[in-house]
């Protein structure tokens, strides 16, 4: 039997590369979703969701939706029981990743390569960051006139409409990375 513990253990285990931060269990679109696995890298945030034999695919329509606005490239690994509704409800930029059991506990195999998010949302990208970090990017691109106090809301706008979304999603990346070397686990988000 897969279960979440055991596909996750394999799945971190599958990506730990040098260069990317692998982060568990990471609030996404203001503390509205959570996803399993965030992959930082330098330019790009992927996110995995895990579905065990114990798991519902119930809320995957609505993690999808969310997920959609905020990752570059999103994978879903799932139990064998999942493997055929789930091109019917992830969209064809995601990654499909059977977890199979196997006599050494999971063997993960890739079903369908995921591509780039055709349509992600700055906003929801931007509000990854600190209050300081938008400031900061902000004044670097000198927008940050008459906005100093301002609710954050005002400043993602701001941060939205003065960076293009590939610079956008660097800097969040670099942002994250800084972060998380700086405050350490628990503080990227």
């Amino acid at each position: 039997m897969s279960t979440e513990s055991g596909i996750r253990s394999q799945l971190l285990q599958s990506l730990r590369t040098s260069g990317v931060l692998l982060l568990e269990e990471v609030g996404l679109c203001q503390g509205e979703v959570r996803i399993d696995v965030l992959a930082i890298s330098g330019q790009d945030l992927d996110g995995f969701e895990i579905k065990s034999e114990q798991d519902t695919l119930g809320r995957l329509p609505s993690q999808v939706e969310f997920y959609g606005r905020v990752l570059g490239r999103a994978s879903i690994v799932a139990a064998p029981r999942h493997l055929n509704a789930l091109p019917a409800i992830v969209p064809p930029w995601w990654g499909i990743v059977a977890a199979e059991p196997d006599r050494d506990g999971v063997c993960l195999l890739s079903l369908r390569q995921g591509s780039a998010n055709p349509s992600p949302d700055p906003t929801a990208l931007a509000q990854l960051l600190w209050y300081e970090e938008v400031e900061a990017l902000l004044a670097r691109v000198d927008a940050l006139r008459g906005l100093r106090g301002k609710a954050r809301r005002h400043l993602w706008g701001r941060l939205v409409e003065r960076m293009p979304e590939p610079a956008l999603r660097a800097a969040v990346c670099h942002a994250l990375l800084t972060r998380e070397r700086t405050f350490g686990r628990g503080a990227s988000m």
